[in-house]
């Protein structure tokens, strides 16, 4: 009995393989069809994607790249699929429709490439394992970045299998790093092998493949001051020892294992599949990513961070999976059985209210279940102002009191609805690039909110534009990033102070530990 095989189809009579093939087509369309149903049903908008909404708000209006129009602070991850979702938008008019569009088709194509080629057990287990899987469900039509990541991993592993191109192979995860950074990771031990057995000569054409990276790069560094966004700095400096860390990451693999079972066993399968196929680059690559969850803590949305890895495994599945049929509908019937097992099965939940899953005691929750009901898709209403969860209710609070500058932990839904008028302060710093150097007091913490106790003076610094900062340290470290993050974009003085921030001259100035 052969399980595992390559996606090469065997010799056969010419009308064998139409047959084959359109066999195959029909049960990748049928596929399709019930992937697209199950997306629109339960697609919706993170709280965390009006985040780049506002960014993508204040330069279509002419504020440039930024969060708040008076300071310059990637408070994004994905500069490349917030410049789609712009572009779009800027057709459109609608930011919501267009993102949701952007999403679906990304998602669409990813499938598509995946299948290509597979047969059909091979169609209907990637099917199957996708419609089952949370982490690819709730997060492929949620307004975050993740079907711009599924179709770069589809993209590369579609030309790593046909045509092993150094350059072509480069671009694609040049682009995939654009898109957010950490996913390099999926790609450097396979592009290493293409690299070491393409030879010396290589380097020229590496190179000329990164360049979109390395282009974003710079003009990172040139407009905002550094080369990463400005989250990472939020959730990298926050004083928290590693092994607590390490050991939240742990956490959220037992949040999956409970929730989104279907996922871990898909992601398992994928592995030992790519094991047998001697694919050993390409699994060293999902691991890479699944040891960098456990390092970084996991996410506070539930599945979310596995999205990536799943689809990768779902990907080699398409490819090697040739079992008999037998085997092949038992393995079925083994995914949706742990697929309808969980507490909140896809295919059953499209929307629930803000009581369905509250957080489990790591401080982890199902976003899309808490947030459907007021931003999920099938609750749209044409020409009525999206009602964005009740905080437009705070901000226009906000906007009669008649104040300028104002605190507020959840920035999403907020700060995109309070527009750019409004400095919004964020305690959890993801786009304030002064507490984002800061660690967080003592006490409990939540992964991914990672709350900073504003210094004496900060707020009335931001609302005045003078520097009333009491901590004389804190006091001297504002005024250098000042000059980096708002001020004259083309001063030397500027640029002096950039390449002594990367460098790490002012770090004497912050504290590094918890107190």
């Amino acid at each position: 009995m052969q399980i595992f095989a390559p996606a090469a189809v065997p010799s056969a009579t010419r009308s064998e393989t139409f047959n084959r093939v359109s066999t195959s087509g029909a049960v990748c369309l049928i596929a399709l069809s019930l992937l697209t149903i199950l997306l629109l049903r339960t697609a919706w908008v993170a709280e965390d994607a009006y985040i780049p909404f506002r960014v993508i708000d204040n330069f279509l209006h002419g504020y440039g790249l930024r969060w708040n129009v008076d300071d310059r602070v990637q408070s994004y991850t994905d500069p490349l699929f917030l410049f789609i979702v712009t572009f779009f938008t800027w057709l459109s008019g609608n930011v919501y429709l267009s993102v949701i569009l952007v999403s679906l088709v990304m998602t669409v194509a990813a499938f598509l490439l995946i299948t290509r080629g597979a047969g059909e057990i091979g169609v209907i287990t990637a099917a199957v394992a996708l419609i089952f899987s949370k982490a690819f469900v709730d997060f492929s039509v949620s307004g975050l970045e993740n079907p711009a990541t599924q179709l770069a991993i589809a993209t590369y592993l579609y030309f790593y299998w046909r045509r092993r191109d150094p350059f072509i192979l480069t671009l694609i995860a040049a682009l995939a790093a654009t898109n957010r950074q950490d996913t390099v990771l999926f790609f450097l031990p396979s592009l290493g092998l293409v690299y070491f057995r393409a030879g010396r000569r290589v380097w020229k054409r590496a190179l000329l493949g990164w360049t979109p990276f390395l282009a974003w790069l710079l003009f990172s560094l040139f407009y905002y001051g550094f080369l990463f966004p400005n989250t990472a700095y939020a959730k990298l400096n926050t004083g928290i020892p590693t092994r607590d860390l390490i050991f939240q990451g742990i956490l959220y693999y037992v949040n999956a294992l409970r929730f989104d079972t279907c996922t871990l066993f898909i992601i398992c399968l994928g592995l030992a599949i790519a094991y047998r196929a001697r694919e050993w680059a390409l699994a060293a690559g999902v691991i890479l990513n699944l040891i960098y969850i456990v390092r970084v803590g996991g996410d506070f949305m539930s599945a979310r961070f596995f999205g990536a890895s799943l689809f990768f495994s779902v990907a080699l599945i398409a490819r090697y999976w040739r079992p008999d049929w037998g085997v092949g509908a038992a393995t079925v019937a083994v995914i949706a059985a742990l697929g309808l097992w969980v507490p909140y099965p896809t295919i059953t939940s499209a929307n629930w209210d803000v009581t369905a899953h509250p957080l489990d005691d790591a401080g982890i929750a199902d976003e899309r279940s808490y947030y459907s009901v007021c931003s999920g898709l099938m609750h749209y209403k044409r020409d009525l102002l999206w009602p964005i969860c009740g905080f437009s209710v705070l901000a226009e609070r906000a906007k009669a009191a008649g104040v300028k500058t104002v605190v507020m932990l959840n920035i999403g839904y907020y700060g995109y609805t309070i527009g750019p008028k409004f400095h919004v302060i964020d305690p959890g710093a993801l786009a304030d690039a002064f507490l984002a150097r800061l660690p967080i007091p003592m006490g409990r913490w939540r992964v991914g909110h990672y709350v900073r106790q504003l210094p004496a003076g900060y707020e009335e610094t931001v609302d005045t534009g003078v520097n009333t900062i009491a901590d004389p340290k804190l006091h001297e470290y504002y005024n250098h990033l000042h000059t980096v993050i708002s001020g004259n974009l083309w001063s030397w003085n500027r640029f002096k102070e950039i390449f002594l921030f990367n460098i790490g001259y002012y770090d004497h100035l912050v504290p590094h530990t918890r107190t």
